[in-house]
């Protein structure tokens, strides 16, 4: 992917994938935020019941310097509070159930470059929670409650509870590196897609007309309906998506990511001037929704989770009706010369995916892990009466929604157990360790693929041949779209 630059314009998103708990927990206190457009100062107030915290604390170096003061108000008197070194002190406040602090929000703008300060003609400011948002040392649940200005609305990625013209309830779990969040605050367009159980929300960041606004809804729609035929249903029941309309240029899908600080979102800058059916072939939309499919894995299994959205990109559009199969597993041979070509020896591939963006080699770790969950797929089907389809809803069912960062050993012991093979292990070891690009050839022999260079032939009354169409073809209960 190409990067751009950022062009933001429009509040976003309700920003709100984040894991629950088995059980919600009841919240341990309430943050009410107050910021107005035209205002340079955010006020919080936080409030414990009777057993207020007796610090709140704030990681993120040089925070303390954005307080403009903090307090709490006894007999109708605010008394100062302490803040030092990341914390406000809080001890012995006997009984005062409620805490006060103000945020330079104008200060917290010029020092982050990349976080300045947005103009009104702009329509939104983006932050990080860490510049403002003070936290318990321990908490299990927390309401955070935000009152903007008419017309004005706030993004988080923190689970939703409700939101009105007045105010916007969100519920704060802890873990998902909620200081790292994005927040955004000012005017959207914004909207909820049903898909199954789940709802997608959608804020489109751009000041767009209906008709345009409508074609990319259908088209978030389309990969959203595509993610569904991996295992029958979305993989979560909430997901923001931020939508940034670029206007014309070069490439239809210039950049996307998905988001995973404080909650899973999904970021897309489009071209949206382009028609809906050229939108549509573009594979963006459906390699980041596929990252919703595993957990957070740490950097150095970058290869896998990349390979995993990159190989569901093929397949999921072959099975949308966008791509054919031959197209689709042309597509793949494609990859996989490309990442041949940019391995070299001497490096093991868990080093190249943990500093892939220093060295540059995302051929080689985007189509590694390509390569490994072909194989893995391939296995499953030939060997275990099994696909990778049927071990990702296992795994849905029993792990996605831990909340926290898997190792990639881990993770591959994982799906070995839910899928009752030692296939994942072996070939993690196999191939992390490995200077050289996966060996794909017994995959090929048992399909019928033979690669001419960049092109793919597809050679009849193979041993496996009908697994070259069932791949790229079946649904979740095994029977043929």
């Amino acid at each position: 992917m190409n990067v751009t630059r950022c062009l933001y314009s429009l509040l976003p998103l309700l920003c709100l994938l984040v894991p629950l708990p088995a059980a919600a927990a009841a919240p341990d206190g309430r943050y009410d935020i107050v910021f107005t457009h035209n205002q340079r100062v955010m006020t919080v107030k936080a409030c414990f019941g009777e057993d207020p915290p007796n610090l709140l604390v704030n990681h993120r170096r040089g925070a303390s310097g954005f307080i403009k003061k903090a307090y709490v108000v006894i007999d109708e008197q605010p008394q100062s509070l302490l803040v030092r070194n990341g914390r406000i002190l809080t001890a012995g406040l006997h009984g005062q159930d409620c805490l006060h602090y103000q945020v330079d929000f104008l200060r917290v703008m010029n020092t982050h470059q990349n976080l300045r300060f947005m103009t009104e003609k702009s329509n939104h400011v983006r932050t990080e929670a860490a510049a403002w948002l003070w936290l318990p040392e321990s908490y299990a649940a927390l309401d955070i409650v935000f009152h903007l200005d008419e017309g004005y609305r706030v993004s988080a990625p923190w689970h939703l509870i409700d939101t009105d013209a007045e105010s916007t309830h969100y519920r704060l779990y802890p873990g998902h590196d909620n200081e790292a969040s994005l927040v955004y605050f000012g005017r959207m367009r914004s909207h909820i897609l049903p898909v199954g159980d789940t709802d997608l929300r959608l804020s489109i960041m751009g000041d767009i007309d209906d008709d345009s606004a409508g074609k990319l809804i259908d088209w978030i729609e389309y990969g959203a309906r595509a993610l569904t035929r991996v295992y029958g249903r979305f993989p979560a029941a909430q997901l923001p998506v931020l939508i940034f309309p670029v206007g014309p240029g070069r490439e239809i899908v210039p950049w996307g990511e998905i988001k995973r600080e404080g909650g899973n979102c999904v970021h897309l800058y489009v071209d949206h001037t382009r028609p809906l059916a050229g939108i549509i072939d573009d594979w963006t939309l459906v390699h980041e929704l596929s990252h919703t499919l595993h957990p957070y894995i740490s950097m150095e299994g970058r290869w896998l989770s990349e390979g995993l959205a990159t190989y569901y990109q093929n397949v999921l559009q072959a099975r949308a009706g966008v791509l054919s199969s031959r197209e689709a597993w042309t597509k793949l041979h494609q990859g996989f010369e490309r990442g041949i070509a940019e391995t070299r020896s001497g490096r093991k591939l868990k080093q190249v995916s943990r500093n892939m963006h220093e060295n540059r080699q995302y051929m080689r770790v985007y189509w590694s892990g390509t390569a490994l969950w072909l194989r893995a797929d391939w296995l499953l089907r030939t060997r275990h009466d099994s696909s990778l389809d049927a071990v990702m809803k296992q795994f849905h069912d029993c792990c996605l929604d831990s909340g926290r960062t898997w190792p990639p050993l881990e993770y591959m012991q994982m799906m070995d157990k839910l899928s009752g093979t030692g296939i994942f292990t072996d070939m993690y070891h196999e191939y992390a360790n490995s200077d050289e690009f996966p060996d794909l050839s017994a995959v090929y022999r048992s399909l019928g693929l033979v690669g001419r260079g960049y092109d793919l032939e597809l050679v009849p009354n193979a041993p496996q041949q009908r697994l070259v169409r069932a791949i790229m073809s079946e649904y979740p209960d095994g029977q043929a779209l």
